[in-house]
């Protein structure tokens, strides 16, 4: 009956494993192909991405001739014919793969027949009513790529969404079934239970009953034989087995007999042993007397085994006998053995040499009253030794491990310095991280003074592990500034380049750097144990010093620790004058840069003037963006905007040159003047640095005021009119500085009563966008601002929108009138 419910179990339990593996291969299936279709969806985007970098740079060719602009499209022209074979694969829908073809051959056709041919005819498109033609038929172009992978992106989000609600219905269909299955299962295994304990249980139960009692020594106990055949075979075994152990009690007592004839011949036999083992042994009564002795015991302790017996320990070995009468004493009162205690002493043998043993005391019984006790003794004496040289050995390998961790930690602090010290040229936010490093894995104070103009010293940064402390440390400095003449601390090590190392910072060192009572107290409430400075010096030039203190801590500085901290001094001297020659490089930088703009705008009547400037980076090189306005005549104003190729001192110099040759030529015409500009570059310098520049004459002297302009390839202007409508202020033209006949041209615009006009630099337009901003992106992201100021905000904001680092000066200029 067990058997065929065993097998009806399993059987149910194979045939719902069964279904859930099937169910489970069609939830595979379905996540593969969901799987399939989000790849597919990834590769469109990135072939729809190689798409757009084909036609943006094609068109930026187009639009400004500059070869920089076909970096993408070099990228893309064969990527992307690659990426739409591949994304023809992905797909298994005949449609599909039709619609992965045709973008294949779309983009086939866009670069061998129209990107190639155009780009190859050896001259680009310098009209810009061609450039507008043939950025049209390109962005014609691209759009139909896109709506092909976008028809192609669509179905196969789709397919996606059905394959995983497939997936989820098959998922909760297995999981029901697998619940109806554990039920049937649980209420089989209720049943077999059942069955199992009557046919099993209660009779082993019973026959369990009936060993208990032979257990307990009733040999004539039977047992109850009820049950299956096995369980009564079992029981039939033991009765057997009961009979023979009552005929075996008699043999065991007969050998029991035997067993004490035995013993005492083997007690002879111990005598034996007695006499000749190397141990010592020794019996003593409940008087602690000797009671027998063998000889080794008797060679230790100097003295003829008769002259041990009758007397007690104190007699025999009287350095030893302390330790030994407690030892005797526990086992009488205990009863319990006091193994391996470990003594050393001297005894009559070898008087003044000591020697080691190993005592163990045990009880002697009789008739389980312990009458006595027994003790043995073995020499340990070479064993001792021998661990002490192997303690001292270690004790020197712990040192040398110590000694070896202490300089791996040194080793990264100094690493650790080194990367607070690299990490920033700002000289105060690297003297505070400094002095933090310090506290407290060198010292509990760091303080360190630097040298001002005129040979006062400052505290730079203090540091301590508790912040109040840090204030109290600072009320002590502003109360007592450093004295540059102290005959000791810090003042002294600047003075004299050497570093100092106090050990012991006593009562005599606070006097004697102390200016007053008030001031010995304060410096008393520092706590300071001990002490070490050591300078900054670099280049020949000492210029501060660093001050390590302990205090709460309790350490004491050694000559290892003084190694370290003028290692450090050393390596922080070196990074904070290179943060000293960095601030004066961008002092000088800033200054000259201020140098190359106006100081302040000049007033126009009727005219309000906004301008906005940002250097690139931490303002260590002179930025090439520059703007003037200045008068040219009766009512009449120049305004200048430009972008200077490079940066730093040469694209000052050329800077300087642009700025001071349109000032000496006004008031010429626009072109006149930048071709002037052009011809006075071209022969000032052959760096083959240029200019993009627009060169505007304001007048304001008509009925309406009226601007004339001319672009030497720079950004055209944007006009902001008082109705919010915006224009782009057609203006074009070559760079400046590259040939001696560059194209000009003039173009004149009215301005009415509220109208802005905004001039801008590159670095507004390709502000780590995607793609340059044209002007008439830029008018769209304006957010309606009208006025001067609030164009040249929304200017400087769309600068600095996106979260990737700047990438270029930024220069603003914008004019409204009233």
């Amino acid at each position: 009956m067990l058997v065929g419910g065993a097998v009806v179990a399993a059987l149910v339990v194979g045939v719902v494993l069964a279904v859930l593996l099937r169910w489970s291969l069609a939830l595979t299936d379905a996540q593969r192909v969901a799987s399939r279709a989000e790849v597919a969806l990834a590769q469109a985007a990135r072939t729809e991405k190689l798409i757009v970098d084909l036609e943006t740079g094609v068109r930026g060719y187009v639009i400004t001739g500059e070869k920089g602009f076909l970096e993408p499209y070099e990228s893309a022209r064969s990527a992307a014919p690659r990426a739409a074979r591949r994304l023809e694969q992905l797909t298994t829908d005949r449609s599909q793969r039709l619609r992965a073809a045709t973008v294949g051959t779309e983009i086939r056709e866009y670069v061998n027949g129209f990107a190639e041919p155009l780009l190859n005819s050896g001259s680009p498109v310098r009209t810009s009513e061609r450039a507008k033609a043939v950025a049209v038929e390109g962005k014609r172009r691209l759009d139909s790529m896109r709506a092909e992978l976008a028809a192609f992106s669509a179905l196969e989000r789709a397919r996606f969404v059905e394959r995983s609600a497939a997936a989820d219905r098959r998922a909760e269909r297995a999981q029901k079934l697998a619940v109806v299955a554990l039920a049937c299962l649980l209420g089989m295994l209720a049943a077999l239970a059942v069955l199992v304990d009557r046919a099993f249980v209660r009779p082993v139960r019973r026959l369990a009953r009936g060993v208990e009692r032979l257990q307990r020594g009733d040999l004539s106990e039977r047992l109850d034989q009820r049950g299956p055949v096995e369980i009564a075979a079992l029981g039939t075994a033991i009765d057997e087995l009961a009979e023979s152990l009552s005929a075996s009690r008699f043999e065991l007592e007969e050998r029991n007999a035997e067993l004490r004839r035995l013993g005492e011949r083997n007690l002879i036999l111990l005598d034996g042993v007695f006499a000749q083992t190397p141990a010592g042994l020794a019996f003593f009564d409940r008087d602690l007397r000797y009671v027998r002795v063998n000889v080794a015991l008797a060679a230790m302790s100097g003295r003829p085994v008769e002259a041990h017996l009758g007397r007690q320990v104190e007699e025999i070995v009287p350095a030893l006998a302390q330790h030994a009468r407690r030892a005797m004493e526990e086992v009488l009162v205990t009863g319990h053995t006091v193994a391996d205690v470990e003594v050393r002493g001297e005894t009559a043998a070898e008087p003044g040499v000591q020697r080691d043993w190993l005592i163990t005391h045990y009880p002697v019984r009789q008739d389980g009253e312990v009458v006595g006790l027994g003790v043995v003794v073995v020499d340990i004496t070479a064993r001792k030794r021998a661990e002490e040289e192997r303690e001292q050995a270690h004790d020197a390998e712990r040192r040398a491990r110590r000694a070896a961790e202490i300089a791996r930690a040194r080793a990264a602090f100094l690493a650790d310095a080194g990367a607070v010290l690299d990490a920033t040229l700002d000289l105060d936010e690297t003297l505070d991280s400094l002095a933090s490093l310090c506290v407290p894995r060198v010292a509990d104070w760091c303080s360190i003074e630097m040298v001002e103009p005129g040979g006062r010293l400052r505290n730079a940064a203090v540091a301590h592990p508790d912040p109040s402390r840090v204030e109290e440390a600072r009320e002590l400095q502003r109360r007592y500034p450093p004295d540059p003449d102290a005959p000791t601390g810090s003042a002294a090590v600047i003075r004299t380049g050497r570093a100092e190392l106090y050990p012991e910072v006593g009562e005599e060192l606070e006097k004697a750097g102390a200016v007053d009572a008030d001031h010995l107290e304060l410096i008393r409430g520092l706590g300071m144990r001990s002490a070490m400075i050591v300078p900054l010096t670099a280049r020949g030039e000492t210029f501060g010093a660093i001050t390590f203190v302990a205090a709460e801590s309790g350490r004491r500085f050694d000559a290892d620790d003084f190694g370290l901290a003028q290692d450090l001094g050393l390596r922080a001297a070196m990074a904070l004058d290179n943060a000293r020659l960095y601030r004066e490089r961008s002092h000088v930088a800033r200054t000259l840069q201020a140098s190359l703009l106006p100081e302040v705008l000049p007033e126009i009547p009727g005219v309000r003037i906004a301008a906005r400037y940002e250097p690139l980076g931490a303002g260590t090189e002179v930025g090439g963006d520059f703007y003037d306005v200045f008068p040219i005549g009766d009512r009449r104003w120049a305004v200048v905007i430009g972008d200077v190729c490079g940066k730093g001192a040469e694209a000052a110099a050329l800077t300087a040159l642009a700025r001071y040759t349109l000032r000496a030529v006004a008031p010429v015409a626009p072109a006149e003047a930048l071709l002037r500009l052009n011809a006075a570059i071209l022969r000032q310098r052959n760096d083959m640095r240029f200019i993009t520049i627009i060169y505007a004459e304001l007048d304001l002297g008509g009925a309406r005021p009226c601007i004339t302009l001319a672009c030497g390839g720079h950004p055209p202007p944007l006009l902001v009119h008082a109705s919010g409508e915006s224009e782009v202020v057609a203006c074009q033209g070559t760079l400046i500085g590259v040939t001696p006949d560059p194209e000009l041209s003039q173009v004149s615009v009215e301005l009415a009563p509220g109208d802005t006009l905004a001039f801008y630099t590159d670095g507004v337009s390709e502000a780590s966008h995607a793609e340059p901003l044209d002007g008439h992106a830029l008018l769209a992201r304006l957010n309606g601002a009208r006025s001067a100021d609030a164009v040249a905000d929304e200017l400087q904001r769309l600068a600095r929108s996106t979260e990737a680092p700047a990438r270029d000066d930024v220069a603003i200029l914008a004019l409204q009138v009233n």
